[in-house]
């Protein structure tokens, strides 16, 4: 499972109180990837370090440079991923 998320700016804190560091926690936990794009704050590194996610910096000029770490650091994490035994093949049902 992944998370890929796009957000301007911090979000709202949660109604359950959860923090974004125990929040990454838990997502780290349950083995999802998260991917953030985003304005960089301090609670939504805090997000991304703690689930070991990934963070990309939104931007309406990208860097060419920049973007080719990102395809790099995207396909370095489904690779491991794939390795890993982290995928389950999908099974699709015979058209008769």
């Amino acid at each position: 499972w992944a998370i890929l998320a796009f957000t301007t700016a911090d979000s709202k804190p949660a109604r359950s109180g959860i923090s974004a560091r125990d929040l990454g926690a838990e997502i780290k936990r349950r083995g999802i990837l998260l991917y953030l794009v985003c304005e960089p704050t301090p609670t939504l590194q805090d997000l991304v370090n703690s689930a070991e996610g990934l963070m990309f910096q939104i931007t309406n000029s990208p860097d060419p440079a920049e973007l080719q770490r990102i395809a790099a650091q995207l396909a370095a994490s489904i690779v491991a991923t794939v390795a890993s035994g982290g995928t389950v093949p999908m099974t699709v049902p015979a058209i008769k």
